[in-house]
């Protein structure tokens, strides 16, 4: 599907977020169950006090950030298309590093990831949502007797080019997650890879909610959705980032502008102002993959 602007990803958005409820009821059909069995400290009250309660303290989760410098359309959600420059406003690049404090989150944008010419270092983005209704989610950060954690796949394939974005969106009763939620998430998995907020379910626009966990791959010189993975597959995600960063890195066509734009680099979560940006984010997703299997 193509997206010509703003209003077409709006109202993928706002489709999305219609299904919100309908998350528990559709689990099973795709591999994704809910259990009420939560790590210890993942319900309650084990935040940071000042982690906050509100699904956005300081505005919404998501916005669409500037196209200037950033790759070109036409944009859309299907492999293929360009994604385009969508803005998470509270995002931790390291939460374990930042102690779980909100004060650490800052806006992080597609853009920041954009990496036409290489001098970033930046091949392809994961990014990978959850919510803590999803027992599957929990296994990816967490582990199984069947596959590593997440985070530790992450981290040792950053040195080629690897940058990812975990983004929770719902809590255990399929609602908007909270800031809350995001703090209590990352310090249960001990999260040291960039991690935040989409309680406005801007992920929405790829996935249904209750297709989860949900893994997407970018390719950074384009910005061009190259994989998409519904359902616990962390073989196939992984597998195919391998695919990704073992290919010569092609003659990028810079053209497009500047990879740095003015609404990419942006500021403190906390207070909306203008500051650092945060993580390189990626989700690997190829449903078209699949059915050729």
């Amino acid at each position: 599907m193509r997206l010509e602007g703003i209003w077409d990803v709006g109202l993928l958005w706002a489709v999305g977020r219609t299904v919100v409820g309908c998350a528990v009821v559709g689990c099973a059909a795709v591999g994704c169950t809910v259990d009420p069995d939560l790590p210890p400290g993942l319900l309650g009250s084990a935040a940071l006090p000042d982690a906050g309660s509100s699904a956005a303290p300081g505005g919404p989760s998501f916005s669409l950030g500037s196209t200037q410098g950033y790759a070109r359309g036409p944009y859309g959600n299907a492999d293929g298309d360009v994604i385009q420059n969508f803005c998470f406003n509270f995002v931790w690049q390291d939460p374990k590093a930042a102690n779980y404090d909100t004060r650490g989150m800052h806006r992080w944008c597609m853009a920041d990831a954009y990496d036409p010419d290489g001098s970033k270092g930046i091949r392809v983005l994961l990014l990978t949502t959850a919510a803590e209704w999803c027992s599957e989610c929990r296994n990816e950060w967490s582990g199984s007797s069947e596959f590593v954690p997440f985070a530790p796949e992450i981290k040792r394939r950053q040195v080629d080019g690897l940058r990812s974005l975990g983004l929770i969106y719902q809590d255990e009763g399929a609602k908007p997650a909270t800031t809350l939620n995001a703090v209590n998430w990352a310090r249960a998995y001990q999260i040291d890879v960039p991690f935040g907020l989409d309680s406005d379910f801007a992920m929405g626009a790829f996935a249904q909610a209750n297709s989860q966990p949900f893994n997407m791959l970018v390719r950074t010189d384009t910005m061009q959705i190259i994989g998409r993975f519904p359902g616990v597959q962390p073989g196939n995600v992984f597998a195919r980032i391998d695919q990704e960063l073992s290919k010569p890195w092609p003659n990028a066509d810079a053209s497009a502008g500047d990879a740095s734009t003015g609404d990419a680099s942006t500021g403190d979560a906390s207070t909306g102002d203008a500051g650092a940006a945060g993580p390189g984010a990626a989700v690997v997703a190829d449903a078209d993959a699949d059915r050729d299997r």
